[in-house]
């Protein structure tokens, strides 16, 4: 049976805290299980809680800014409770240096509830930035937990990315077990090791096969009827795990109260999206060893990776890493991009293309 729609996340976490826990069988737990996003999740939270910075590599369509969210929510339940925000980067793209400097020491002073008005809080070069930076960090010792959680980093210069970074290791060395503040990266593009030494990496997933369902399903207006569970994994099965995919056609089944459960409807309900993923695989398929590679993993399924090659169908949002594959393996994302590679890379629209469903690892 499907199971029913969660509450919101806040309430749900709260009421699992003051519930007693007794030792019994618990359904869900196949669920937690297969649950890939849901346990990256916890892994993160772990990770802010003991005050470690880490790196979240955010796929294209996986929307980063709705698991961002997610997070900032659950790090004010349970212990130690951390107050984090959520701040969107894209805003500071064509900035000079000097004011995407000044834009993130007001968003680190504003988290921490300290004052940073006054001509000391305006850089005018790279190491007045720092000095300002680990002032602040240094005000927040002893006080409550807080984080800053960064999305889409690749819109910041190199530098202060770096910079940001080091500050926070010149905090934590020099305040210990004492320091209250840490940061969450998360962009598209992956950030060096040789320039961000011990920086943990985690890739935002997609959803599981339960997941997948269950996202879906919370968008229908009568979840209880009889039709609603087979539809939501008709749908899910069509789009596959990817999170903005999986949005679009829940919010065309909320706006028409009815899930998509053909191709052609899919596509339909996609709207603008639809339109990205055909331009994705159009210019892939201008590449011949690009559309060679793209049209193999779609006929077989999944494949062993090729790093030259499947960077880029990555980056593009085509593929993604099979979880926990023995060898390291890729698969196309969804079963609509694999249809649509074969037909546009030139195969008869006949013939038959194995189309991967969301795996569980």
């Amino acid at each position: 049976m499907m199971r029913p729609p969660e509450q919101g996340r806040l309430e749900r976490r709260l009421t699992l805290l003051r519930a007693k826990r007794q030792g019994c069988f618990d359904p869900d737990q196949r669920y937690q299980d297969s649950a890939i996003r849901a346990r990256l999740a916890r892994k993160v939270r772990t990770s802010m809680r003991r005050q470690e910075p880490l790196f979240l590599l955010t796929p294209r369509w996986s929307r980063p800014d709705r698991f961002l969210d997610e997070l900032a929510c659950d790090l004010l339940v349970g212990r130690p409770l951390v107050t984090a925000r959520v701040v969107p980067l894209g805003t500071t793209h064509g900035r000079a240096t000097h004011e995407a400097q000044s834009y993130l020491l007001r968003c680190v002073a504003e988290s921490a509830d300290l004052d940073s008005e006054g001509a000391a809080s305006q850089p005018i070069r790279r190491d007045g930035f720092r000095a300002i930076l680990l002032g602040l960090l240094r005000r927040t010792v002893g006080g409550p937990r807080r984080a800053l959680l960064l999305q889409g980093v690749e819109h910041l210069d190199i530098g202060i990315v770096e910079d940001l970074y080091s500050c926070l290791l010149e905090h934590a060395e020099s305040c210990g077990a004492n320091r209250r503040y840490n940061m969450l990266f998360s962009g598209s593009v992956p950030l060096s090791r040789g320039r961000f030494p011990g920086l943990h990496t985690h890739i935002l997933p997609d959803f599981g096969p339960d997941e997948a369902v269950q996202a879906v399903y919370e968008y229908l207006d009568r979840p209880h009827e009889l039709d609603a569970e087979r539809d939501a994994e008709l749908a899910a099965a069509l789009v596959g795990g990817v999170p903005a995919l999986l949005h679009a056609v829940g919010v065309a089944a909320d706006e028409s109260r009815g899930l998509p459960t053909r191709q052609e409807t899919v596509w339909s309900s996609l709207g603008p999206l639809g339109d990205e993923i055909r331009a994705a695989v159009d210019i892939v398929a201008s590449d011949q060893e690009l559309a060679e590679r793209l049209e193999a993993i779609a006929k077989q399924g999944s494949m062993p990776i090729d790093v030259s090659l499947d960077r880029k169908l990555i980056r593009a949002g085509l593929v993604r890493g099979v979880p926990k594959a023995r060898r390291p393996r890729v698969v196309v994302r969804a079963p609509i991009i694999a249809q649509l590679a074969g037909m546009v890379i030139g195969q008869s629209q006949e013939e038959e293309f194995i189309t991967p469903t969301v795996e569980a690892d």
